[in-house]
């Protein structure tokens, strides 16, 4: 990684190939759609739920906004609230600028430990490459690098065609590397599963047993079940399955 990189670079090259429309992960897939896809250059082995406390982004609401459709990052921050963070706790001495990739790493040790998402161009002989990258900021290593041929026309250009190959590309790179993410897509199937299912139980008979009938192909998930009993003693207006909604938050 080139530690001399500001923040933005081929930010706004980027910005100018699409829509930058948000859009939703496919309930099945977990994915942006889009046929086509992008060519990964570096994607290390790591334990990343270790480091998906927090993530600074590039200034942009879109890449917020697709960023937190994710749902992986707890905390998903740009370079402006980082700075009011570093200020509310007192470490500007520490972190006096964050203009560059050494400011960056001091505000990672100074302020707390993140992961740093960012977007870069490379000029190649046959064009220019759009990339997404992830890093670590304390030691300037480069966790996965995806890349993606930026049309040479406006014409050519939008969010399936730039975007949401690169998102996917991420998303590929989460899954494979994160025991949670696995664990949240089969609790998400879960309850997507008993939904559909749900119009068949009376809402008289709407008991754990019954859930748990339901749910025989998906016992891997006991912590649904757990939940379900819960709301179930509880008897509260939101018990049943639609209670699980104001549970797992």
């Amino acid at each position: 990684m080139k530690k001399t990189i500001p923040l933005l670079v081929g930010l706004m090259l980027l910005l100018g190939c699409s829509n930058m429309k948000v859009s939703h992960l496919n309930s099945q897939t977990k994915r942006l759609p889009t046929n086509n896809k992008a060519t990964i250059l570096t994607s290390k082995i790591i334990d990343l739920d270790a480091y998906n406390n927090l993530l600074l982004i590039p200034e942009n609401h879109f890449l917020k906004g697709q960023m937190e459709q994710i749902g992986y990052f707890k905390e998903i921050i740009t370079p402006n609230e980082l700075k009011i963070k570093i200020v509310s706790h007192g470490i500007e001495k520490k972190v006096p600028s964050i203009e560059d990739a050494y400011g960056i790493k001091k505000a990672a040790k100074a302020y707390k430990p993140f992961l740093w998402f960012r977007l870069h161009r490379r000029i190649n002989l046959d064009g220019y490459y759009g990339q997404f990258i992830l890093s670590n900021p304390k030691t300037f290593e480069d966790y996965f690098v995806a890349e993606i041929k930026l049309p040479s026309t406006p014409k050519g250009t939008g969010d399936k065609k730039v975007w949401y190959p690169l998102f996917n590309a991420l998303i590929d790179y989460i899954e494979q590397n994160s025991k949670n993410w696995q664990k949240d897509k089969n609790t998400s199937v879960l309850i997507t599963n008993i939904l559909k299912n749900n119009h068949i139980i009376k809402k008289e008979n709407r008991t754990p047993l019954a859930i748990e009938k339901l749910s025989k192909k998906n016992r891997g998930e006991p912590r649904v079940l757990e939940l379900v009993r819960k709301k179930e003693k509880k008897n509260t207006p939101t018990d049943g399955v639609r209670g699980l909604f104001h549970t797992l938050k």
